[in-house]
Order: structure tokens, then C-alpha cells, then sequence
């Protein structure tokens, strides 16, 4: 299904060409954002569920930190934007949809995919190490929630070229130190032919030259992941949400575009196939 274009974040940095973790403080009230996409973006995730609740949802892991973050949410979201939603004991209302929730008696999955546009996964400690145990994904980016399920951070980001060689460590030490109440933003960025959100399989890439790639680029599209995370204070739950931004490389301003060039060309032949680009120097 094609979806939609919208622009909000630009995080391509020539300066750090490889992988990095970028994390920064966020207000609460920042955590979920709203654009223009919403209701076609809350139609489409609730199409996947329909089709398939499996290709988009895995939950049962830790029910207790499922319905946690839902009455988290449930408080979040009017905090937020007051003139969107609001909450009156158990009722929680929903001014864009038009649709009214019982918190009492409304499942995880649908809350979250009839209120924000952000996938969730959900991370639980044991032995030191933090392992994905449910979560909602509509819109992966070449991965599967049910490849993932399970996995420590070290086996999600196997496939990340440098994860292990550039932060691994510190990645898995600043999960385990994450104090409740700060919420942390990153962003991550690849190019994808289409403005498909759904693509849980890795996409077909065609074979360039590198004298080839700011042509091939241009009919590309700019895909944005938006990441945030905090941890629950009753369960100490690891939350991590991804809202998808699309644009096309097209309606980049000169100056984003040439910054784009800058970043890719500094990028390593591995780098640059994980971002979307298979080139002649790759092996």
C-alpha cells in the first residue's frame, strides 16, 4: 500500500557518517508527536492489524508493563495536546477519531494503534541485559517484530554494520542506568525507493556504481525514524517508540541535499548498503 508524505526531521550528519548514539533529553510532552498523516496513518495500522494481528503485533511478554504504559499513555497523550484528547476517570476520548475508550476495558493493541502514530517495543532486564518481550510495529523498516522478539540488544542490532565495534558497550550500559521520568531522543536515517511504511523484509536493492549514486538518489526517498526512550516507574519497563517520517529526496532544499551527498559519500560500502544504496565496492 502507498502511503503518504510528510517532513518534520533532518538528522543526516556528514560529521558522523557511521553509527553513533546521538541520544538526547526530551519533555514528556514531547514524547508522541502529530502531523498531518495521523488518520491516514491510524487507518493503515489498523488495516495490518485486521489482515494479520501477527504482522504487526507481539504482546503478552509482560502483561503488567503493557497495561502500564497504557494508563501511562492514557495520562501522556491530554497532558500533550489537551485539545485532542481527554481522560475523565476511566473514560478516555480521543477528539480527532472521534472515539471514546473504558481503560478498563480496551486491549494494549487496541489503544495504541487507535491513538499514535509510534511503533513500541517493549524491553525487560534480566541478568544485565535487556531483551525485547512484546511491543506493536506497524511500520518496520527491514526487520520483523517476530524475528526480533526475544533478542538482547547486542542480537537486535546484529545486522548494523559497526553496532558491535562502536556501541555495543555503551549502548547496553545506558540501558541499564535509564532512571524513570527522563525521556531520551535519537534519530536514524535510510533511503527507500517508495513511501511504503510497511516494510518488514529486506527491500531489493539495485547494483549502482559509486559515479552513480547522487542519480539514483534522487528517486529515492528519505526515511526518517524518530526514536525515544524512557522507562515505566511501577514495572521499570524500557519503552522505545519510533514515529517514521518520509520524504522525497526531491523536495530536499539544496543546502539538505548537498549535506545528504556529503553523508553518503563519507559513508563505508557496508554503511552504505544497510542505508539503502548496493554499490560496486560492496563485498
Amino acid at each position: 500500500m502507498k502511503t503518504f508524505n510528510y517532513y518534520k526531521h533532518f538528522p543526516v550528519d556528514p560529521e558522523h557518517p557511521t553509527l553513533y548514539m546521538g541520544l538526547q533529553p526530551i519533555p514528556a510532552n514531547e514524547w508522541i508527536q502529530i502531523d498531518t498523516a495521523y488518520k491516514e496513518q491510524l487507518h493503515y495500522k489498523e488495516v495490518l492489524f485486521e489482515k494479520d494481528p501477527a504482522l504487526v503485533s507481539a504482546l503478552g511478554g509482560d502483561p503488567t508493563a503493557e497495561r502500564e504504559l497504557l494508563f501511562f499513555l492514557s495520562e501522556n497523550l491530554p497532558r500533550s495536546y489537551p485539545t485532542f484528547f481527554s481522560k475523565k476517570g476511566n473514560l478516555f476520548s480521543n477528539q480527532i477519531t472521534g472515539r471514546d475508550y473504558s481503560l478498563e476495558e480496551v486491549s494494549f493493541s487496541e489503544f495504541w494503534i487507535g491513538n499514535v502514530q509510534e511503533d513500541v517495543c517493549l524491553l525487560k532486564e534480566s541478568n544485565s541485559e535487556h531483551r525485547l518481550i512484546s511491543g506493536i510495529v506497524a511500520f518496520p523498516s527491514q526487520w520483523s517484530l517476530s524475528d526480533k522478539l526475544g533478542k538482547t540488544s547486542d542480537e537486535i542490532h546484529e545486522p548494523v554494520p559497526f553496532f558491535q565495534e562502536k556501541i555495543a558497550r555503551q549502548t547496553n550500559i545506558f540501558l541499564n542506568k535509564i532512571k524513570e521520568g527522563i525521556f531520551y531522543e535519537r534519530f536514524n536515517w535510510t533511503l527507500h525507493p517508495s513511501t511504503e511504511l510497511h516494510c518488514p523484509r529486506p527491500l531489493i536493492k539495485k547494483r549502482v556504481s559509486l559515479n552513480q549514486i547522487d542519480s539514483i538518489i534522487l528517486n529515492c526517498y528519505l526515511r526518517v525514524e524518530r526514536q525515544v526512550l524512557f522507562a515505566l516507574p511501577v514495572t521499570n519497563a524500557l519503552v522505545f517508540t519510533i514515529k517514521t517520517y518520509l520524504n522525497p529526496i526531491r523536495e530536499l532544499s539544496l543546502s539538505e541535499f548537498s549535506t545528504l551527498q556529503e553523508a553518503i559519500h563519507n559513508l563505508s560500502p557496508r554503511s552504505l548498503t544497510y542505508k539503502g544504496i548496493l554499490t560496486d565496492a560492496d563485498v
